[in-house]
């Protein structure tokens, strides 16, 4: 054999040599590629075994895999799949208004005939045109459907400021709401109410000529010459304003002419019409300030004279100034004054005669009116108005009706707290039968009325009915001594009722004013949220409730309330026999507590009184449930008779229905159901005999189609035991993709809210931060309703008054449940994150964590002294009645920073919050440096309490924190996990 070697000369060889090599090197050559095959198929078997293996022992994974693209945090805030509740509403009896798929405006008009012979007809009112270029987020159309209030939004830094302008419907022009006549610019007004149709004030005003003597917003006593401009309506249309603090009319919206009824207005003192900071902020106080009565020819309203309530003042910062301006709120805090709150009322067909037509309401004297919380405004006649005033301390609640021409006022009803309870404020009662308007308030010289008290304080543990007691009211101060109630008046409202040993519960009780007695007409271990209105021809009561073990739900209710003199006889005789104790029945419910009956107020125990039987029982019907079943207990078979959904509805077992809300036109023939939840919502009118939805205005197929796009979290509500045999509401967020008995471990966030009488865990659909995190981060999410929250009873909410934080060793408690018993939880990754009172909760959280559960806890805008803290909040939860400086003390957060001490925590704050002070941060960091605590602080100079333009930039904030207590090892597991599945 030749052997080549490299020497550096050239070789020779023979061409026999030369084709031995060749056909050497072709012969390697084919048996290397045979090798090379054999190679590659074994080792594609034992990647074939690999892949079987894996396939075999994993998961099924069956609907739950992962599919669709993940949320984004801009979807959450651009809003994408938010939906726009309450866009519209009745103007009349047959017309229902509302913002169509479009953005424009479209009226749904409904024959006399209604559903019978399909008589129904949609009407475009304007396009989307005139809502984009004012940048309308709002609008209110006239009663007399010639014009439409545009509501501009607002971008002014104090609340109930904003632009408004008038959409001719005739012509399509557009002309601004202004305080001067002839003003074409749009300034910022306070609040704005049309009057009523066919109002008798514009008659009065301009009576049959068209010179009158007027006092004008610039001048006083010129005789002003009225000419309508050209192209607009002509209409008798009336519109009041609040400008300044002060309260404007215009008798006709599209003439110059302008009356300014209040000349005492000023924002920093006295506010006509509009709230101060105090009831424009809390939910509870929350009500009507500027209301007509039913002809238009008077004008009530609320003044609040904040002189006396000290100011909070912070610093503004703004875009490149050299120094900081100087603003300042009126906020009312703990044992400091509250505004002022007066009732007024004008009358406004003889304004142009006098300027002294404007009456304050008399109040009796018991009452205390100068340092009460005023609501619940309303008129039940053209002549009478109701209004609700309460203590200062929440305990007692006193219901006055006040009648043209003096608007004297008599005290109808007392409501008194249960006990460690309150009253409510701001909620208006309703009044039915009777001739309104025609006999009773006031009558000169007759007897000073007793009034009728409900106080369930001294009602006995063992009965479930209410006490009636009749009491003589004192001598009253700016009123007609003596005045009589209509005999056949009566009041619905929401009052306490024990349920036996369950405790109390908010329910449906009516009052026979004319006799003082109180029939309770709903009970059970569930509650009334709202009194939705009385259909006085099929004698039906519509209220709205949360039904009975199903607090996170919001169902449509009716009962039968017959007030023909027969059945009222008999149950004011029944009611009176039970206040001699003519029976021994002893809880009145079943033993599960299931059992409605209705019974007569009193304090001794009482047998069942069923108020009518027309429709063959007085049980509540829920007539939104699913399976159209009787009552808000166990699930019934019952059919719904002839309830049945029909045509255009679909069916009612639809998952987007269990959280409703509900609005009926005014002849409670037709109503408009919104279904809000859980599933993507959607809107139907429904004609409230037959409870057909007849009409689809709104289906959600548009924003069901995007959901559908999404890989979504799966939800998951349940209850928890927790102390004294109450239950905790719990909801998680599990991840796209994700089963319960899934072989893997994930992080936890707990969103904590805690505010007393909320609900954080519903049914209501809610696309939001939560989703982000559980969609696109894959974290588990965790709400819990515990001890305070509300919809379970009274015992359940007021757990917490004067003990606030005791809802913190629920929160903990669920939250080593949820460690414990799911095993998707990872142990070691657990998180806390809230704002406001939820903030203050989450600290609290950390630092009462003895077992470690909670790594660490993001803060937001928390509340640290309830000194600093508003009034209301303080007073109503925070107050021990027997010593309030100890329970003050006791729930500060800065006296327990030393249990902070080694503890992870990121503290977020904005320095113009008004709603939680930046003081609340200041005090804290103090406390915390004082300490020698090192900490995570974070400031967004100029924000409010809601940070709407530095969100994105606070979400990342919070999103990065977590990250980095999570570690680094959460960044790969989702993809690996997912692989595995597909």
């Amino acid at each position: 054999m030749n052997t080549v070697q490299s020497t550096g000369h050239a070789t020779v060889r023979n061409k026999k040599d030369s084709q031995f090599e060749e056909l050497t090197v072709s012969s390697s050559e084919k048996r290397n590629w045979r090798g090379i095959f054999i190679a590659l198929l074994v080792i594609a078997a034992v990647l074939g075994l690999i892949v079987f293996s894996i396939l075999l022992l994993s998961p099924e994974i069956e609907s739950s895999k992962l599919h669709g693209r993940r949320i984004s945090l801009y979807d959450i805030k651009s809003g994408r799949y938010d939906w726009n509740a309450r866009n519209g509403s009745w103007i009349n009896r047959y017309e229902y208004v509302f913002i169509n798929a479009e953005g424009g405006l479209t009226s749904l008009h409904i024959g006399r005939t209604g559903a019978a012979s399909g008589g129904f007809r949609f009407e475009k009112l304007m396009n989307n045109a005139t809502f984009r270029q004012l940048n309308v987020n709002s609008y209110d159309v006239s009663p007399d459907r010639h014009f439409v209030l545009l509501y501009a939004a607002s971008g002014h830094a104090l609340q109930f400021n904003r632009s408004f302008y008038i959409y001719d419907l005739a012509t399509s022009n557009v002309f601004p709401l202004s305080v001067k006549e002839g003003d074409q610019q749009a300034p910022l007004l306070q609040h704005v109410l049309w009057a009523p149709n066919a109002s008798v004030a514009a008659s009065g005003v301009f009576g049959a000529g068209a010179g009158s003597y007027w006092a004008t917003s610039g001048e006083k006593g010129h005789q002003h010459q009225q000419q309508q401009p050209s192209g607009l309506a002509s209409s008798s249309q009336g519109i009041a304003f609040v400008h300044h603090g002060d309260i404007y009319y215009k008798p006709r919206v599209q003439y110059d002419l302008i009356c300014r009824i209040t000349t005492n207005g000023n924002d920093g003192y006295v506010l006509n019409g509009v709230p101060d900071w105090l009831y424009a902020n809390v939910p509870e106080l929350k009500g009507p300030t500027l209301l007509f009565s039913p002809n238009g020819k008077f004008l009530s309203f609320l003044s609040f004279n904040v002189s006396g309530v000290q100011q909070y003042q912070y610093l503004w910062y703004g875009d490149g100034q050299p120094y900081p301006k100087i603003r300042n709120i009126r906020y009312p805090k703990v044992h400091s004054p509250n505004p002022q709150v007066t009732v007024s009322v004008v009358d406004l067909s003889v304004l142009k005669y006098s300027q002294s037509s404007q009456k304050l309401i008399g109040v009796p004297a018991h009452i205390g009116a100068a340092d009460s919380y005023v609501g619940g405004l309303r008129w039940l006649s053209s002549t009478e108005l109701s209004v609700t005033y309460a203590s200062r301390n929440q305990s007692q609640a006193h219901v006055l009706l006040c009648r043209a021409p003096e608007f004297s006022c008599i005290e109808v009803f007392q409501e008194k707290a249960v006990a460690n309870s309150w009253v409510l404020i701001g909620e208006t009662p309703l009044f039915i039968g009777g001739k309104l308007g025609e006999a009773g308030l006031p009558s000169e010289q007759s007897a000073v009325p007793s009034v009728a008290t409900f106080d369930t304080t001294t009602t006995s543990t063992t009965t479930t009915t209410t006490t009636t007691t009749t009491t003589s009211g004192p001598a009253q101060q700016g009123t007609t001594a003596g005045a009589t109630v209509p005999k056949h008046l009566y009041m619905l409202k929401r009052l306490n009722v024990r349920d036996g040993s369950h405790g109390y519960y908010r329910h449906l009780v009516l009052v026979l004013l004319g006799t003082k007695r109180t029939i309770t007409l709903t009970m059970g271990q569930f509650e009334v949220t709202e009194i939705l209105g009385y259909d006085e021809r099929r004698r039906l009561v519509y209220f709205m409730a949360a039904p009975y073990h199903k607090p996170g739900q919001r169902h449509l209710y009716k009962i039968p309330l017959g007030l023909d003199q027969e059945t009222v006889a008999t149950l004011d005789g029944a009611a009176a026999a039970t206040e001699e104790g003519a029976s021994s029945d002893g809880t009145g419910s079943g033993g599960d507590g299931q059992r409605y009956s209705n019974r007569a107020g009193t304090n001794a125990n009482t047998s069942d009184v069923m108020l009518l039987r027309p429709y063959g029982s007085a049980v509540p019907y829920c007539v939104t449930c699913g399976s159209g079943r009787r009552g808000s207990t166990e699930p019934s078979s019952e059919a719904n008779g002839d309830g049945g959904d029909g045509g255009y509805a679909g069916d009612k077992q639809a998952n987007n229905c269990l959280f409703n809300r509900v609005v009926f036109n005014e002849d409670y023939t037709y109503y408009v159901q919104e279904c809000l939840g859980p599933d993507s919502p959607s809107t139907y009118l429904v004609e409230a005999a037959s409870e057909r939805k007849v009409r689809v205005l709104n289906d959600g197929n548009e924003l069901r189609e995007q959901l559908a796009q999404l890989a979504k979290p799966q939800i998951l509500t349940f209850s928890v035991q927790i102390k004294y045999d109450f239950n905790a509401q719990v909801k998680l967020f599990l991840p796209p993709g994700v089963k319960e008995d899934d072989d893997l471990q994930l992080p936890l966030i707990l969103h904590v809210d805690a505010t007393p009488e909320r609900q954080l865990v519903s049914e209501q659909y809610s696309v939001d931060w939560n989703w982000y995190l559980s969609s696109h981060q894959s974290y588990i999410i965790a709400q819990i309703d515990a001890r305070g929250s509300g919809f379970q009873g009274e015992s359940l909410k007021t757990q917490i008054r004067g003990r606030v934080s005791i809802e913190v060793e629920d929160q903990l408690l669920v939250l080593m449940y949820l460690r414990d018993n799911l095993k998707l939880v990872d142990p070691n990754r657990i998180c806390v994150y809230g704002k406001g009172y939820g903030g203050y909760i989450a600290m609290q959280m950390l630092a009462m964590d003895s077992n470690q559960v909670v790594k660490c806890v993001a803060a937001i805008s928390p509340i640290v002294s309830f000194r600093y803290y508003h009034s209301f909040f303080t007073e109503r939860y925070v107050l021990q009645q027997d010593d309030a400086e100890r329970s003050l003390i006791e729930s500060d957060l800065s006296t327990k920073v030393a249990s902070l001490a080694s503890k992870n925590f990121l503290l977020i704050h904005s320095t113009a919050d008004c709603m939680v002070h930046e003081q609340h941060a200041a005090l804290l960091t103090r406390s915390l440096v004082n300490q020698g605590i090192i900490f995570r602080h974070q400031m967004y100079v100029d924000e409010d309490h809601e940070y709407q333009s530095v969100s994105e930039h606070l979400f990342h904030t919070i999103e990065t924190y977590i990250e980095e207590n999570f570690g680094n090892d959460n960044q790969d597991w989702t993809t690996a996990f997912f692989l595995s599945k597909t």
